[in-house]
């Protein structure tokens, strides 16, 4: 097995970390991936309720959640975020921008929350349609 790691970091508006792997595996068809990952940084707002901690991805107005205390609402916040980007890419909708100014000033507590996106795609080489034998 052949394996190219390479990582290319850049500044882009759109993917502010990006990570490319070419994994190459020798067989009797060639077989390349092409793995990228990115991370997006979004800002995460946290304020206590009536003893809950009431959480919202502030540059994600989508991702909402609770929770009995912080940590339970970051892991709950963490969760919304996924679903709601998943859903989002799933509708062929744009991710919202990150903007690392945003603030509500009705929040208890302002912190990063990081979304790991990764794609992939194979190329293949070799005989196709049906081998009688």
């Amino acid at each position: 097995m052949n394996i190219r790691d390479s990582c290319n970091n850049f500044d882009n508006d759109d993917l502010p970390n990006r990570h490319v792997h070419d994994i190459s595996i020798p067989r009797r068809q060639i077989v390349s991936f092409k793995v990228v990952f990115t991370m997006i940084q979004y800002q995460a707002g946290y304020k206590s309720v009536e003893g809950e901690v009431h959480a919202q991805v502030l540059d994600f107005q989508e991702a909402i959640s609770c929770g009995s205390n912080l940590e339970d609402a970051r892991r709950n916040l963490e969760s919304a975020l996924l679903d709601v980007a998943e859903t989002r890419m799933e509708r062929g909708e744009a991710l919202p921008r990150p903007n690392p100014s945003v603030a509500d000033p009705e929040m208890d507590l302002q912190e990063p929350i990081y979304l790991y996106l990764s794609a992939s795609s194979v190329r293949s080489a070799g005989p196709t349609g049906v081998v009688v034998s």
